[in-house]
């Protein structure tokens, strides 16, 4: 989408993963990205970017710092930069829908009672949710199947999701700290 929209250069904050997938996309769309990353992102991640021709900028402090500034720099850039930064663009949550298909599919078109979920930032709870949604909505599901239970999974170092959950929360917060 991004190619077909005309975006040259796509901005990110990442700890490393996202931005190395961000990073073959754009290598292969020939579209430029320009990435932050904090100083202790693992290594392999940051060779993986670097390869793929990224612009690789390393940031004191957390994802909230590398965060600053990509934001800084897409008001500097005056609409040149493409935030695909975590909720900022629409067309993460519906690749995410894909793993949400494929556990319909893959339990024969009913739902799971429980999925337990590794997530950082709730894109992937997300997707999987709103892909079913539309796939009771195409009657390919039962419309009156409950949803599965969805359990986040996060590290005890880095846990805004959880956190939020277990506070009540209508939204997460930075999480403090390293």
């Amino acid at each position: 989408k991004a190619k077909e929209r005309g975006v040259q250069t796509i901005a990110m904050p990442t700890n490393g993963n996202a931005g190395a997938a961000w990073a073959a996309y754009c290598a292969r769309a020939d579209i430029k990205i320009v990435l932050a990353m904090p100083e202790d992102a693992p290594p392999l991640a940051v060779e993986e970017i670097v390869a793929y021709g990224a612009t690789a900028c390393m940031v004191k402090g957390q994802i909230t710092d590398a965060g600053r500034m990509i934001g800084s720099g897409i008001k500097k850039s005056s609409g040149a930069w493409y935030d695909a930064s975590t909720l900022k663009e629409p067309y993460r949550i519906e690749g995410k829908k894909t793993m949400g298909y494929e556990i319909a599919e893959q339990c024969g078109w009913t739902l799971p009672d429980v999925i337990i979920y590794p997530t950082g930032g709730g894109v992937g709870l997300i997707g999987i949710h709103k892909a079913f949604e539309e796939l009771k909505e195409l009657g390919w599901i039962p419309s009156d199947a409950p949803y599965p239970r969805m359990v986040c999974v996060q590290a005890s170092g880095c846990a805004p999701i959880v956190r939020a959950w277990d506070d009540g929360a209508k939204s997460s917060q930075a999480w403090a700290g390293p």
